[in-house]
């Protein structure tokens, strides 16, 4: 839905913004509390919201998990890397 152009119904953009703007703080937070800095947890989380909605669309593009369940993998690494320091 977000990726769609929605001229005549621009509360749904909103809606979908404010759903990634939900899911992208409470994310940050729990990095912060597990003691990522503030800037690198908002980083972090960015990274996270981004590249598992990305991998969403194009599994569903492709009819094939592949895309997520390797985005997937990175991201435990990188965040793994970031919980260690």
């Amino acid at each position: 839905m977000a990726v769609e152009s929605h001229d005549d119904a621009p509360e749904l953009l909103d809606a979908a913004a404010d759903a990634f703007a939900r899911w992208q703080t409470a994310f940050s937070g729990s990095l912060r509390k597990a003691g990522v800095p503030t800037a690198r947890a908002e980083r972090l989380a960015n990274l996270v919201v981004s590249a598992v909605e990305g991998a969403i669309v194009v599994s569903r593009a492709r009819r094939d998990p592949e895309p997520l369940v390797l985005a997937g993998r990175e991201l435990e690494a990188v965040l793994a890397e970031a919980l260690e320091h």
